[in-house]
């Protein structure tokens, strides 16, 4: 096939379109660059994991130890909270050094996290009210105290209301009318102005708790450097970070009350996507999350690796433009090239040697198998004769070089993705499949070392769409008219209206519009989901308690090496 790829339209100094895309609808624990996730000749199907790390008894493993763990950029900022930081550096950063109050479990089940509060509670209902009571013990790195205005700071600085900020998500935060302190310092009482179904994620996955020095002014969020990124509150902290090197070095906290943790120190590699396997191969780093049946094989190869599969919350799939300058604005022109997308054949040769059945994932909020999943793409299959039936009603006509023209315009369509071997595959794919309807797509793979001050205009991405526990506070971010992470310019009041009440509605009801939402979603055509990503890690086999974790949070306090290795 013939890859067209065209040279950026627009790039300026600052990024913003595509990674916070890809915070905001996968953010949250699993996205690494590009996909994610997939297995080998075992598969994900057959074992129907939610999780495998290995599990031991911490207290039976070495107290030493360096993890080696890659990240496809060195991060310009080191806040985990905002939405330009690169998602695999920001989630690693997430789990080993910042407050939760919950922890998501290996069943998507949430568990309050006890090292930082002792109790959360929906304590009013009309209005909302949440009571967060933070552990006596708890402490930032500096030994200053965590108390309810770190809350309060926090809350502000994510609310959405002092664009500056530029967070990962406003979803939750941009409903609360107040945060008061409690009983005491160490007592925040949080009020909602309307109700918030999913009030749990608002200090867990991806929101976890940043101390009053970050949050307080939008110049200390969007600006943290290693050296200015104030203090943290887990297990361990960033002790060195050298631009030179491209390594982040983070050693035990010597102030955590908490678990004392095995592993002496967690070192943040850079790797360029396309030079894993080879890293791994290397002895340069110790894990790896693979994406490729190749990835898998080589992986394989390697004496004492250990392939750990688990079932990742997160759908792999391709989102549209529906901007104002884009010409997939029309809502049914972007239905024609749904139908024109041949979504069997791209899950089944993307997936090929990684699981047994290859499925597609045809729902926008949640992934296959996973509670409150329903397919309602019927109407939008993939069927070629239709979607050149569509072209040509839309007035998109077939000239003699076989691609559509409208009053002169060629029907060409520029499809970005930040660089790795999973998305060069898919986007040849796209191209394969958009060709035979007469769509001419033009391929723009961004190096992920690039991805940082790299602005793109783009017609349609590839990327990923986490499905947690908390999937509809994601959707609130990216695709609510107006808001600041809709980046894709939805724009639907209809829309609106029913995700407004997803968040309104606890429970079942909720999954009732949820499903409300995936039809409109489907009618207006704002992204194709394909396929819900196995989860695949190679592991060296003498590490325990890390791994392929599905949904679940990584316990940094329980990661360590096995008696008897060599690996301290």
């Amino acid at each position: 096939m013939t890859r067209r790829i065209v040279p950026s339209r627009t790039k300026t100094a600052e990024w913003k379109a595509p990674r916070a895309l890809a915070v905001t609808v996968a953010a949250v624990t699993l996205l690494l660059t590009g996909c994610s996730g997939s297995g080998g000749a075992t598969s994900a199907d057959s074992q129907a994991a939610l999780r495998s790390i290995n599990d031991r008894d911490p207290t039976t493993l070495m107290d030493c130890g360096d993890l080696r763990l890659p990240i496809t950029q060195f991060p310009k900022n080191f806040n985990p909270l905002w939405a330009g930081t690169p998602s695999d550096f920001a989630n690693l950063m997430r789990a080993a050094s910042y407050p939760r109050a919950f922890s998501i479990q290996a069943d998507g089940s949430l568990a309050l996290d006890t090292d930082y509060f002792t109790s959360v509670q929906e304590t009013a209902a009309d209005p909302q009210v949440i009571t967060y009571t933070i552990n006596p013990q708890a402490q930032w790195s500096d030994g200053t105290p965590i108390t309810w205005e770190d809350i309060r700071a926090q809350a502000h600085a994510l609310s959405g209301t002092d664009p500056r900020y530029q967070p990962i998500s406003t979803a939750g935060y941009d409903r609360i009318l107040s945060v008061e302190r409690g009983a005491n310092d160490r007592q925040a009482i949080v009020t909602y102005r309307a109700p918030f179904a999913e009030w749990r994620a608002m200090l867990s996955g991806y929101n976890v708790l940043l101390p009053q020095s970050i949050t307080a002014q939008p110049d200390t969020f969007i600006s943290a450097t290693s050296s200015t990124s104030g203090p943290s509150a887990g297990p361990f902290l960033i002790a060195n970070a050298d631009p030179k090197d491209q390594q982040i070095r983070l050693l035990r906290n010597p102030k955590w009350w908490g678990r004392k943790p095995r592993l002496a120190s967690v070192t943040l590699v850079t790797v360029d996507p396309h030079g894993t396997s080879a890293a791994l191969h290397d002895n340069k780093i110790d894990a790896l999350d693979l994406s490729t049946a190749m990835q898998v094989a080589a992986a394989e190869r390697i004496p004492g690796m250990a392939i750990r599969r688990s079932s990742a919350m997160a759908v792999w799939g391709v989102f549209y433009s529906a901007s104002k300058d884009s010409v997939l604005s029309d809502a049914a022109l972007r239905r024609a090239i749904t139908r024109g997308i041949d979504r069997k054949t791209i899950v089944d040769v993307t997936q090929r040697g990684l699981t047994d059945n290859p499925t597609p994932s045809n729902n926008h909020l949640f992934a296959n198998g996973q509670t409150g999943y329903r397919d309602n793409s019927a109407p939008y299959d993939y069927d070629s004769d239709q979607a050149n039936r569509d072209l040509d009603a839309l007035g998109w006509k077939r000239g003699d070089d076989g691609w559509r023209y409208k009053d002169g315009q060629r029907l060409r369509l520029l499809d970005y993705y930040i660089d790795s071997p999973a998305d060069d595959l898919l986007a040849q794919l796209l191209q394969n499949s958009l060709d035979a309807i007469g769509v001419d797509l033009e391929i723009n793979d961004v190096a992920a070392r690039d991805a940082q001050t790299y602005r793109p205009a783009f017609d349609l991405i590839q990327d990923v769409r986490y499905t947690g526990p908390f999937p509809l506070s994601i959707m609130a971010s990216t695709l609510r008219s107006g808001a600041m992470w809709n980046l894709i310019g939805a724009d639907n009041p209809a829309l609106d209206d029913k995700i407004a009440k997803t968040l309104d509605e606890p429970g079942e009801g909720a999954s009732a519009v949820a499903d409300s939402v995936d039809k409109q979603l489907w009618l207006d055509g704002y992204s194709v989901p394909l396929v819900r990503l196995p989860g695949i890690t190679a592991v060296r086999g003498d590490l325990a308690n890390y791994g392929a974790f599905g949904q679940s949070d990584i316990d940094f306090t329980a990661v360590g090496y096995i008696p008897g290795t060599t690996s301290c």
